[in-house]
This record gives C-alpha cells, structure tokens and sequence, in this order.
C-alpha cells in the first residue's frame, strides 16, 4: 500500500506534467498534428490523473 504522502507527491508530479503539456499546446507555432499529439497525452495524462486521486481517496478512506 502506497502512502498518503507518497500519492500527494504522485498526483503533484502528473498535475506538473499536465501543466507542462498545456502551456506546450499554447505555442503561436505549434503545428496541428503537433496540438493533437499534446492532446492525446493530455487525455492520458488525464486518466492516470484519475488513477492516482482514486487510490489517494481509498487510503484516506483507510486512514
């Protein structure tokens, strides 16, 4: 079981990467296949977001 500190410091990592992403789509140059292919790891990015706040409720919920 992974502690409620270490999923913090997880979902603070994919929140930074997600940042990252976002602020990549926002180029005045980027090209439209550059701006999907951002997409796509945004919504992947998305979903393992939605993974890790999962666990984080069910070791609260264990706490």
């Amino acid at each position: 079981m992974t502690s409620v500190a270490a999923l913090f410091a997880e979902l603070t990592g994919k929140l930074e990467d997600l940042h990252a992403i976002a602020v990549e789509g926002q180029a005045f140059d980027a090209l439209a296949d550059m701006r999907l292919a951002l997409l796509r790891m945004m919504i992947e990015g998305l979903f393992s977001l939605e993974l890790t706040v999962k666990a984080l409720r069910e070791a609260l919920d264990d706490a």
